[in-house]
């Protein structure tokens, strides 16, 4: 193989590394957090189980036209960070049940993910795909507060 060819070979490695990197970050932030499917996650809610659906999408994005799962509630990913001790026996009561946490995609959940089981939540996931998935599934939506 000549020269060129193998620069060839290797930018080509190189270039695909990167977009597996990329394509699987938010996993690797959320290194033993479960993703569930938006499917799974409703089969739940009409099980009856008791979810506490966070979506850590700006407000603006929350009553978007996109829309949010029904019963969830609006915490900025942006600012959450700094009000976990503020929120903290708001949430309390939900340290032991289930929580979903979720965003437009699935980029920004696996963080705060991640920062609230580290903040004594037991049972945290995350929407695979976000609430985009959870509209192209068909799934109901609520478009305000």
């Amino acid at each position: 193989m000549d020269q060129l060819a193998s620069d060839s070979v290797i930018s080509i490695a190189l270039a695909a590394s990167i977009f597996m990197i990329f394509k699987f970050m938010p996993r690797i932030l959320a290194w033993g957090i479960p993703f569930h499917r938006p499917d799974v996650i409703k089969g739940r809610m009409d099980n009856g189980d008791n979810i506490l659906i966070i979506d850590v999408r700006t407000g603006a994005e929350f009553t978007s036209e996109l829309g949010h799962v029904p019963g969830s509630i609006n915490l900025d990913a942006a600012t959450l960070a700094g009000r976990i001790n503020e929120l903290g026996d708001k949430l309390a009561p939900h340290k032991d049940a289930p929580v979903v946490v979720t965003c437009r995609t699935h980029n920004r959940s696996p963080r705060v993910a991640k920062l609230l089981k580290s903040a004594g939540f037991n049972d945290v996931s995350v929407l695979n795909g976000g609430v985009s998935a959870w509209n192209k599934a068909g799934l109901p939506t609520e478009r305000q507060v």
